[in-house]
């Protein structure tokens, strides 16, 4: 995590391309607590997501 948010306060955009469902993906996520660095999540079946916070 520490490199995540380093990244993040360097200004680097970071994102998720991931292969699973929307319902997993989320679950992960959050589990973890990788939303907070996330700029995008890409998942199939999907356009692009991005947070609903990203200008």
């Amino acid at each position: 995590m520490e490199t995540l948010a380093l990244l993040k306060e360097k200004g680097f955009k970071q994102a998720i391309i991931t292969n699973k469902e929307t319902r997993y993906t989320e679950k992960i996520i959050a589990a973890h607590g990788l939303g907070q660095y996330m700029d995008m999540v890409i998942w199939p079946y999907s356009s692009i997501h991005r947070k609903s916070n990203i200008l």
